[in-house]
């Protein structure tokens, strides 16, 4: 499709519209096989950090054969160093645009998380606790962002949960500017922390059982 000039339509601006509602707009829109994180991006337009941050914790949560935690870790731990030096408009290098992804599960996903997120929506407040969500308070997000993007990139089976919910809250709250909800992302990122830990320390005491048992 094109505009009347024969380039083709820029991609929506969905910055005006509630997460749920840009959630819906972005599932409608995916109709190819695959999507590359750098077409989610163009897509979101001026949404910002705080959207794409949303998207590629949804992202963590499906299934997807491969080492994909690993490259979404690395990708939301970019996207923390870009915070931390408080750029205002979110960039990929090459390699991570390109980098595709299965649009059937994705967008199944969206669709299955949309109306909790609608439901989450009615308990969040534009700019309360401002500071919080402000730029300067961006930049100290960065390191909890950093730290669960490097939790997801572990191969731990089931550590994936926690570290996305405090992201997921995480970025719900900068997108809405809500100071509680960036609150509440930092309190469970602590407590992923030691889940992430309990999961690794269990999963070493297991690995150590077996080993034992074999002659």
């Amino acid at each position: 499709m094109t505009d009347h000039n024969g380039a083709p339509p820029s991609p929506p601006d969905l910055s005006a519209l509630p997460a749920s509602r840009r959630l819906n707009v972005l599932a409608e829109s995916l109709d190819a096989e695959t999507v590359g994180l750098g077409e989610l991006v163009d897509r979101l337009g001026h949404a910002g950090f705080g959207f794409f941050l949303l998207i590629l914790t949804i992202i963590v949560l499906i299934p997807i054969p491969g080492p994909v935690g690993m490259v979404l870790g690395i990708v939301i731990g970019f996207v923390a160093l870009q915070l931390l030096i408080g750029a205002r408009r979110l960039w990929l290098p090459g390699f991570m645009r390109r980098r595709r992804i299965p649009a059937a599960p994705l967008k199944s996903m969206l669709v299955r998380i949309i109306p909790k997120l609608a439901w989450a929506e009615a308990f969040l407040k534009p700019r309360r606790w401002p500071r919080l969500t402000g730029f300067g308070a961006r930049s100290l997000l960065a390191v909890p962002v950093l730290l669960m993007g490097a939790t997801i990139s572990l191969p731990i089976p089931l550590g994936n949960f926690m570290p996305a919910l405090a992201l997921m809250a995480v970025a719900l709250g900068l997108i809405v500017r809500d100071g509680l909800a960036v609150i509440a992302g930092l309190v469970l990122a602590v407590l992923a922390i030691f889940w992430t830990s309990a999961l690794f320390v269990l999963g070493a005491e297991l690995t150590a059982s077996l080993i034992a048992l074999l002659p």
